[in-house]
């Protein structure tokens, strides 16, 4: 895991929280034009972005992941897997991934921590870490080059903060929000493209050097089926999300077929990190715990 995903995981969690989910109204292909029409305020953006997400109170979908990164070593790696993915707003991520039958992974995370379980480890092993302390975490050793709570920083579905401090300007595909750097944020600044009736299309962050640090693309998007809601006033949500860090020479494909609510497949104990160690058969000893500490060089 680099440490450009490091740098902007809180920078993600906080800003990107609901940015892919987009409206329930009536699509159209056009695009604002400055000289035509007054562009809305971001507080104005933001709180109808808030008001079509609010529906979502828990989603499942089949997700198809493909990782490509470079160690510390300059050794590509290639990973791919498919699995069930359940998310709980504003912070709850449970995604399993297999291939050909064989459990290879479980990535998950709550309000607090994050993990990551290697389920074919001969013994099982894992990761754990803070979002708290998530700037000052150590390189892991971990098989996948992504944290689950930064696939919920993309995949969001939680509300954008109407009070932050952010600027709107035209964009060929709707309207362009730029957060500009704050210390808070590593002095990263944020940019996200929004097309109005499908949501946000594309993602930028960049460093306090004008660097880029991350890209996001989405796309093919689709109805998420809410059971109570008549099949108009069911969201677009993006079924492809293109992740590019090219500090790292990291890229990351996530396909995320079939959403839905869940219905009763989407459970607590897909969230509850203590219960999962059990149900998985890992041995404590064996997940690595990402925090800092004094103690440690």
């Amino acid at each position: 895991m680099g440490r450009e995903w490091r740098a902007c995981l809180g920078f993600m969690s906080c800003v990107l929280a609901g940015v892919l989910i987009s409206g329930c109204e009536q699509q159209k292909d056009t695009q604002p034009d400055d000289g035509d029409v007054a562009l809305p305020s971001y507080a104005e953006l933001a709180a109808a972005h808030n008001a079509r997400v609010k529906p979502i109170a828990q989603y499942r979908a089949r997700a198809v992941v493909e990782f490509e990164w470079y160690d510390e070593d300059g050794k590509k790696h290639f990973e791919q897997g498919d699995g069930p993915m359940r998310y709980r707003p504003p912070d709850q991520l449970a995604l399993k991934i297999s291939k050909a039958d064989v459990d290879l992974y479980w990535l998950g995370c709550d309000a607090k921590r994050y993990w990551l379980f290697d389920l074919h480890a001969k013994p099982r092993t894992g990761w754990v870490g803070s979002h708290a302390k998530a700037v000052g975490q150590r390189r892991a050793n971990a098989p996948l080059p992504i944290r689950p709570d930064q696939i919920v920083g993309l995949l969001g579905f939680g509300p954008l903060d109407a009070n932050a401090e952010a600027t709107v300007a035209a964009h060929k595909n709707g309207y362009l929000i730029e957060y500009p750097p704050d210390k808070g944020r590593d002095d990263q600044a944020l940019e996200l493209v929004i097309k109005p009736g499908y949501g946000v299309q594309s993602v930028r962050i960049t460093d306090k050097r004008g660097d880029v640090v991350l890209t996001a693309e989405l796309s093919q998007f689709n109805r998420m089926e809410i059971e109570g809601l008549p099949p108009g006033g069911w969201p677009w949500v993006a079924e492809k999300v293109h992740i590019e860090l090219p500090m790292d020479r990291t890229t990351v494909d996530l396909f995320a077929r079939e959403p839905w609510d869940g219905g009763d497949s989407v459970k607590d104990v897909h969230f509850d990190y203590d219960k999962l160690v059990k149900a998985l058969k890992i041995d404590p000893a064996q997940i690595e715990d990402l925090d800092p500490r004094a103690d440690r060089p």
